[in-house]
Formats: C-alpha cells, sequence, structure tokens
C-alpha cells in the first residue's frame, strides 16, 4: 500500500517504458523505490513495431539492439541529409510535405526545444506538421520524421557520465522510433553508431 500526501493508495497504476530513461534520476528499476510487483498482478506488453524495416535497420546500425520481425513492411530508405543551416532544414521540410497525402502526418524533431523557433514559425499554418522536441514527443507518431539539427557530439556526451550518455542515447532511439513509414535525418553530420 502506497502513501500519497495523506491519504493511502489501494492500488496505483504504473505506465511507462522503464527502459527509456530520459530524464537524470529516473526509476531503472522497481527496487529503486522498494516496489515490488507480483507477477499475478504484472502486465507487460511485448514491443509492438509501426516503423518500416528500413527504419528499424537503420536503428540497428546506429549500435541499437532491435528487433526486425520477418513479417513487418518495407518501406522507402532512410535519408541522411547534410545540411549548413535551420533555412535549408526548412526548405528540405516543406518539399516533403508538398509530396504527401493530405492526412499524413511529419513530427519535426529535435533535441533541444530552442533550435524549433523558425520551424515552428514556418509551419504554424499546416495542421498535419508537428514541431516538437524530442521528450514531448514521446509516445506519439507520426508518418514522416525528420529529425533536424544532428552536429557533432548531439546525442554524445564525451565529459558525461555513464547515466547522462544513456539518456542520450535513450533520447535519439525516441526520436527514431517515432517515424512509421520514413525518417529523414538532417543536420551538419550524419549520426554517429553508439559502442
Amino acid at each position: 500500500m502506497k502513501t500519497c500526501g495523506q491519504k493511502t493508495a489501494q492500488s496505483m497504476i504504473y505506465i511507462g517504458d522503464i527502459a527509456q530513461q530520459v530524464q537524470i534520476g529516473t526509476v531503472r528499476d522497481w527496487s529503486q523505490i522498494q516496489e515490488t510487483i507480483s507477477s499475478k498482478r504484472l502486465v507487460e506488453l511485448t514491443k509492438v513495431y509501426r516503423n518500416t524495416k528500413e527504419i528499424l535497420s537503420f536503428i540497428a546500425s546506429l549500435g541499437y539492439t532491435v528487433e526486425i520481425p520477418a513479417e513487418l513492411r518495407s518501406g522507402v530508405p532512410v535519408q541522411e541529409v547534410s545540411l549548413s543551416d535551420k533555412t535549408h532544414e526548412i526548405n528540405y521540410i516543406q518539399e516533403r510535405v508538398h509530396t504527401l497525402e493530405a492526412n499524413q502526418t511529419v513530427g519535426v524533431l529535435a533535441r533541444n526545444e530552442t533550435y524549433l523557433s523558425e520551424f515552428k514559425l514556418a509551419f504554424a499554418q499546416n495542421e498535419n506538421v508537428h514541431v516538437l522536441d524530442i521528450k514531448e514527443a514521446q509516445g506519439v507518431e507520426f508518418d514522416v520524421v525528420c529529425l533536424v539539427g544532428v552536429e557533432n557530439n548531439l546525442f554524445r556526451d564525451p565529459e558525461g557520465t555513464p547515466e547522462k550518455q544513456r539518456i542520450l542515447k535513450n533520447l535519439l532511439y525516441i526520436a527514431l522510433t517515432r517515424a512509421m513509414s520514413e525518417l529523414h535525418v538532417l543536420g551538419r553530420t550524419k549520426l554517429h553508431r553508439f559502442e
């Protein structure tokens, strides 16, 4: 039984993927909070991939352990495009948006919200384009994802702790897996493999 403020809870529901830590200090194991969940009460959902084989193969090429089911649908290859600045990234996305079907959604994602101000202005009138930082995108999916602002060490911290490295790796994984049909990685450099 857990106490919440002055009330005692008869039951609690925990929802989320404990393996996707995106904040320092996030619980990684239930024992950290003295929580024991009996096997009779625990419901664990199996991972369901709605991405294409090409997207999952790209993610695996970066050093992630990813199961690629044989029955998964094929799609277009992942595009990694070197672009020098935000203006070129916005132009690339606008060209891509014009080729989509009316009901398809696009997620424009960046590691830092501050990078996105020009993107929010450029796509403010298009209800099918959603401009979010990666943490905001956790739990949602888009037909097409454009990860913008990629540069050296964006998802690495050479001086960081192992926990911070794991968080950055998890953030990138979240960004890449938001794409159901197409993934475009845009920025000054390509993504590097995690060792």
